[in-house]
């Protein structure tokens, strides 16, 4: 992208042990698959709160329900449009995290097994 003096790009097979410090390193995380069931790399970054560029992908997107931003196509300039409008919008970065963050305290483990015990409870009194 014209101009754009800071992004870096690994197009490759990238091992488990570098995986945590790549993603660690970036700001966001583009995932441009033409076809997915489902996405390590796209959980991994909601891991470590990173917002990710995915594509319209129907397997992906039905775990991408927050922290993304959806691409209106699968062709590069469908990417690079979304890229551009995240470098032409810098707050965009920020507002994703705080989806993500919002999205791990609701799912956390101690949240959701609380919900399920409450239920349960409620189940077996009545």
């Amino acid at each position: 992208i014209k101009g754009a003096t800071e992004i870096s790009l690994y197009n490759d097979w990238v091992e488990d042990e570098v995986l945590d410090e790549l993603i660690s390193a970036a700001d966001i995380i583009c995932l441009p698959y033409n076809g997915a069931t489902q996405s390590g790399v796209l959980f991994k970054a909601f891991e470590f709160g990173k917002p990710c560029i995915v594509t319209p992908d129907e397997h992906l997107l039905k775990q991408a329900q927050f922290g993304v931003w959806v691409c209106d196509g699968f062709d590069e300039f469908s990417i690079s449009e979304k890229i551009k409008f995240i470098l032409d919008n810098p707050n965009e970065i920020s507002t994703k995290r705080r989806e993500l963050m919002q999205a791990r305290d609701n799912y956390a483990a101690e949240v959701l097994s609380k919900s399920l015990f409450e239920y349960l409870r409620k189940w077996i009194i009545q």
